[in-house]
């Protein structure tokens, strides 16, 4: 077979093929309440073993966990909560996660990237300022806007971004969705400057464009 066909060919497969596994697989049937008797507790990310439907009950779909405030005493002033499946065993198998995001005034949450979902973010209370950067192939463009309480906003799939409570004398909830069942956190500057073990500093000041001495503190602070 000519080369040239062999890679029209392989083309053809990387488009049919790989988007159908890119994201969670459709269910196979109406409901899969998780049954931790049969699968691995230290992988709540991935879909358990579903129970006899018989047994499921309408308490397996339901939680009240995120009705509580998070504790935002912390250097962010923020926290968020995500329901797991553990907490919430109807959820299993169904492609979704649920956060609740706590932000005192001036509370953020640092730049960081889900790199398996889409991001829809939906306040509750006072307003929330998201931004999202888009790539190179798009010129780092930066969208960002404050949503009002009973706002929406989408953050497409694998691109940094951040949130933000810029009031100086109110608190904000709100709640994201995820069109996944473990849509990924990675923090940024976790990723940069707390790696295990450390990436060199040399590095990091060259990559930067920082003082050496500048890279070691920040490898010096606490991350999240």
């Amino acid at each position: 077979m000519p080369i040239i066909n062999i890679f029209f060919l392989l083309l053809i497969i990387n488009i049919f093929i790989f988007p159908t596994i890119a994201f969670d697989p459709p269910p196979t049937q109406d409901i899969c309440v998780a049954d931790f008797s049969k699968g691995p507790k230290a992988y709540d990310n991935l879909p358990f073993p579903c129970k006899d439907p018989e047994q499921a009950t309408a308490e397996d779909f339901f939680s009240d966990l995120l009705s509580k405030a998070g504790d935002t005493n912390n250097a962010f002033n923020a926290s968020f909560n995500s329901l797991n499946t553990t907490q919430i065993p109807g959820r299993n198998a169904l492609g979704m996660t649920v956060t609740r995001l706590d932000l005192g005034p001036g509370g953020s949450f640092p730049l960081h990237i889900h790199h398996r979902a889409t991001e829809l973010f939906i306040v509750f209370q006072g307003e929330l300022e998201v931004g999202f950067v888009t790539s190179a192939q798009d010129n780092y463009k930066l969208y960002n806007m404050t949503i009002p309480e009973g706002g929406v906003f989408y953050v497409p799939v694998g691109l940094v971004h951040y949130q933000r409570n810029a009031l100086k004398d109110g608190n904000t909830v709100a709640f994201s969705v995820f069109n996944r069942q473990n849509p990924g956190y990675d923090p940024v500057a976790h990723a940069a400057f707390k790696s295990a073990p450390l990436i060199d500093s040399g590095y990091l000041a060259d990559a930067f464009q920082l003082d050496e001495n500048i890279i070691h503190m920040l490898q010096g602070k606490t991350w999240v």
